[in-house]
């Protein structure tokens, strides 16, 4: 029995036939319409790449600066920690200078950063800095290592100046050690009370107000300052043509600044915001500088390992020259005065020193000390009841000295002194004061031997 399904099959494959094609339609418009949806994106995106604009601020460059820490045989300390390690690396290690180095290099930026741990490590990293020796023929190594304890003393006064004072007065120390000491010191008060920052600004003030005087072109008489006429505000710049370029800058000027102002220059508000007030951070601090270094130096005055011999009269040049230094960047601040009067004092017992360097420093701290005394201290001191008067010693010095340093420090204390008491009479006529009941009382007049050096002499100053 035999069955025939040819029409059955033949309707099946005539409906997957067409259920085929249908599909196939579907999936070509499909495919065609999401083409043209990209063909109208991509028209988009022409057309709004037509109409963007790239600015050059827009286009941040990557930044191709590689310091190539990553190929150093010894990595860059980044701790303060690190560089005490770093320091007291042996001499027999293969890397020891490289981390020497690397630490002496890495220490002021470090500390610029202030360090939790920078109060605890401080002391100790500038003992290291300070004995350390160019054991290895370092580039500038006394550079970087002045420049490392500078720092640590700038951030960190206290603690560091405690231990280089008892390291300054100490057994077995190098005399170049102690004047490093006392160098540092010196600098340190210096960067405390501001007077580098101003000088820098004083200096790049000066040179800002030479370049603006080079450029502007002065005006005088009836000549006129800006000239109202518009034909000549469009020359064109020439490259080689100065007059033609000053003429159209003048030409530009804007109208506010026509009319001249006298009294102030038109830069008047520029240049003041170019000055700056510095907080002077070394006055409050500056007896606790002082009277240890005066405390020490009582104390060990009679050590001859110290004080004794050529290397003692050096020490003590330096000394007398870095307690000047302290008084005077101390400046105004209240107390000066007395550290000015503990410093004449000090000074005054080394007068007749026969080193021509230790006297030099005693009129560096007669001078010094003079600006800050009080009236009352410096006419006693100008006029003495002992003979040895200061008057007779800076004539005996400004005539007899030996040295010449000496003698045209004299000269110049001789006329500051002159000039600041000049209002007690035309004829520089001091009048013999004491004391009574606490107050100043005027008795006879007499003249000073201060002011019976030649007019010569006096016209002469210390550059």
């Amino acid at each position: 029995m035999m069955y025939n399904y040819s029409d059955d099959n033949e309707d099946e494959s005539c409906e997957d036939d067409v259920s085929s094609s249908a599909t196939n339609s579907n999936i070509d418009d499909s495919y065609v319409s999401s083409n043209d949806d990209d063909e109208e994106e991509d028209d988009s995106d022409d057309s709004d790449d037509d109409n963007s604009q790239w600015d050059e601020e827009d286009l941040i460059p990557y930044n191709l600066n590689d310091n190539e820490d990553d190929l150093r045989v010894t990595p860059t300390p980044r701790y303060l920690r690190e560089c005490i390690s770093y320091l007291r690396t042996s001499e027999d290690d293969k890397t020891a200078m490289e981390r020497h180095e690397a630490a002496l290099t890495s220490i002021p930026s470090i500390v610029q950063s202030n360090p939790i741990d920078l109060s605890d490590v401080a002391p100790m990293l500038a003992m290291e800095v300070l004995h350390k020796e160019d054991k290895f023929n370092m580039n500038d190594f006394m550079k970087k290592r002045r420049e490392c304890m500078d720092i640590l003393m700038v951030h960190e006064p206290i603690l560091v100046f405690r231990r280089f004072v008892s390291e300054l007065f100490g057994d077995n120390i190098a005399l170049g050690t102690r004047m490093d000491i006392l160098d540092v010191i010196g600098r340190a008060s210096e960067e405390l009370c501001g007077v580098n920052l101003l000088r820098k600004n004083r200096e790049d003030n000066d040179l800002v107000r030479q370049l603006q005087d080079k450029n502007e072109p002065k005006v005088s008489g009836k000549r006129r300052l800006v000239n109202n006429n518009s034909s000549n505000n469009h020359l064109p710049i020439q490259a080689n043509d100065a007059d033609i370029y000053t003429t159209r800058a003048l030409n530009l000027i804007d109208e506010t600044q026509k009319t001249r102002r006298w009294g102030h220059g038109r830069n008047r508000s520029a240049r003041a915001q170019q000055q700056r007030t510095v907080t002077n951070r070394f006055g409050p601090i500056a007896p606790l500088f002082f009277y240890p270094l005066l405390e020490g130096f009582m104390k060990s005055k009679d050590n001859v390992s110290i004080w004794g011999g050529a290397n003692g009269s050096r020490l003590m040049s330096s000394f007398l020259v870095t307690l000047s230094t302290l008084a005077q960047s101390a400046g105004n601040h209240p107390g000066t005065n007395v550290l000015a009067a503990d410093l004449f004092d000090l000074a005054w017992s080394f007068r007749d020193a026969e080193i021509a360097e230790v006297r030099v420093s005693v009129l560096v701290a007669f001078a010094t000390s003079i600006a800050f005394l009080p009236l009352d201290f410096l006419l006693q001191k100008l006029y003495g009841a002992d003979g040895d008067s200061f008057p007779g010693y800076l004539k005996k010095t400004a005539i007899g000295d030996s040295d010449r340093n000496c003698r045209e420090l004299a000269t110049a204390i001789t006329k500051n002194v002159s000039t600041s008491l000049g209002g007690l009479g035309s004829d520089f006529v001091c009048r013999d004061q004491i004391i009574t009941g606490g107050k100043w009382e005027s008795h006879h007049p007499k003249r000073i031997d201060l002011y019976l050096l030649d007019d010569t002499m006096l016209d002469k100053n210390l550059r």
